[in-house]
């Protein structure tokens, strides 16, 4: 056997076999606080750091410095939950507490401008993400309000800042930033969220149009951020003020925001972790209640969805559909406040398995759900549960510890490690149905690029089919009937040479 196809094999019995990533830590620090707008020395004024290391919560309270926390706020930590860089929408921050080199003028504009002293205001505003294949490479995804005809914001650019943490014996550096991905009107509520791709490596984000039903879905691989396509839904997304989510086990997509209408929306759709397609749009309208505050979070077994509603808590049970139109509430507020009542807001899902919510006017408590996996007030849902520093933020977070979605299509991730197929892409080729007794359907995402040629390839990397083709489409239709039962790898060259490879089994 060669060394080429040693290689392939051990490739394929090594990672193929196994998870790709498990049992991160990248959401065990969460940095909570309040702007700097307040006298410094408040002692109900500061900057919570809240560590889940012990397993437990666990909150250290610095009043040294202050954070300028808005709605905007995102962080992540290393594989040991050790924190590595957080922002609040403004400026990029390292675990020092000192702003990385080149990290301030985030978001640079009549906006940023306006909230310079308060932190950006804009929920779900930014996400952290670790480079795939880039150790102590960290992107922020992160966008630009404008001013539409002088009465509310609009994003009108997607834009991604690059972290590098080996820089400067680790202290970090910012190697460029608001670098545009994207350029239209999205929706004026960040609503910045991520899930993995079913490879386990790779990450996909959805955004809305504004005032539209287009979607657009991006991909940020090794080789970076990717706009992958857009996808018409069957309802508008009007999103003013509220959450974006995918559930647990990166099986649904829901979204839940106020609007100017007098009321709220939820949408809940299914999510397809291979292509980044949503399908089974459902929508459904829920009242008004004498606050904005509008948030959402989703049970660490999949199954609970938690509305925050200013002033109620609704608990929807996602087995069960009839319960999405109304929910059960499990929490009204008992109109606890200083020097204002506070409502219920953002919630997220801690690494200890609870959820904590804040409230809108800024309170020096988080409510908590201690046990959202469970039905109705099994819940144990507790208001002004857990005392810190005064805090307005929530901190945002994708599911780092979605593995790979074994045995699918997509789980490519060891075979394209093989030399010969290394660097080419593996998310914008689609393979249907998979597995296959005869016909195949190979198609490729980007309608411009036309099949030019098919190769087809044991687990010893011996070729056992080679085919070319004339015509110029984008989809193309093989018959595998001959082929023995088991695993191969498809190769597919487009008309300018690039190269789309994936997995295929034959029954």
């Amino acid at each position: 056997m060669t060394s080429y196809k040693i290689s392939f094999f051990m490739a394929f019995l090594f990672i193929g076999g196994m998870p790709y990533l498990f049992s991160q830590k990248e959401d065990y620090v969460w940095m909570l606080g309040f702007n700097n707008k307040v006298n410094s020395n408040d002692s109900l004024f500061g900057t919570n750091i809240i560590d889940f290391h012990s397993g437990k919560i666990r909150l250290t309270e610095r009043r040294d410095f202050i954070s300028k926390f808005d709605r905007a706020n995102a962080s992540i930590c290393d594989s040991l939950g050790n924190l590595v860089c957080y922002t609040n929408g403004l400026e990029i921050y390292n675990n020092k507490h000192e702003i990385i080199a080149n990290g301030n003028g985030i978001n640079p504009g009549e906006f940023h401008d306006n909230y310079k002293d308060f932190g950006y205001n804009l929920n779900q505003g930014t996400i952290i993400l670790a480079w795939p294949n880039k150790k102590g490479v960290y992107v922020l995804f992160h966008a630009i309000e404008t001013l539409e005809d002088d009465s509310f914001y609009l994003g009108y650019d997607l834009l991604h800042t690059v972290i590098d943490m080996n820089k400067l014996n680790g202290k970090g550096f910012v190697t460029s930033k608001n670098m545009s991905f994207f350029h239209d009107t999205i929706c004026p509520v960040g609503n910045f969220t991520a899930c993995r791709h079913a490879n386990g490596r790779d990450w996909w984000l959805l955004f809305a149009e504004w005032n539209s039903n287009r979607m657009h879905r991006f991909l940020f691989d090794p080789s970076g951020i990717h706009h992958i396509g857009m996808q018409e839904l069957p309802h508008i997304l009007y999103s003013v003020f509220g959450q974006t989510k995918f559930s647990p086990n990166g099986l649904k997509y829901l979204t839940f925001y106020f609007t100017d209408f007098g009321y709220r929306e939820l949408h809940l759709l299914d999510f397809d972790r291979c292509s980044g397609l949503l399908s089974d749009h459902k929508r459904f309208l829920y009242p008004y209640t004498n606050s904005i505050g509008t948030g959402c979070e989703i049970s660490e077994n999949s199954r609970f969805l938690y509305l925050f509603m200013g002033t109620e808590v609704r608990q929807i049970d996602l087995s069960d559909p009839s319960t999405y139109s109304k929910g059960e509430v499990i929490l009204v507020t008992d109109k606890y406040g200083w020097p204002f009542e506070f409502f219920y807001s953002m919630g997220a899902r801690a690494p200890d398995g609870k959820i904590y919510f804040n409230s809108t006017n800024t309170s020096s408590t988080l409510n908590v759900i201690h046990h959202p996996n469970k039905k109705s007030s099994a819940c144990e849902i507790k208001p002004h549960d857990f005392p810190i520093l005064f805090n307005r933020t929530m901190v945002n977070f994708p599911n780092f510890n979605l593995g790979r979605m074994i045995g699918s299509a997509c789980d490519t991730i060891g075979i394209v490690s093989v030399k010969e197929v290394q660097n080419h892409d593996t998310h914008e080729m689609m393979i249907y149905p998979n597995p296959s007794y005869d016909d195949i359907n190979l198609e490729l995402w980007n309608r411009d690029k036309n099949i030019s040629e098919i190769t087809i390839m044991d687990i010893q990397g011996k070729v056992i089919r080679h085919e070319t083709n004339q015509k110029t489409t984008f989809k193309f239709k093989i018959n595998i009937s001959d082929l023995s039962s088991g695993l191969y790898l498809v190769k597919v060259k487009d008309q300018h040479g690039k190269t789309y490879s994936g997995k295929m089994v034959k029954n």
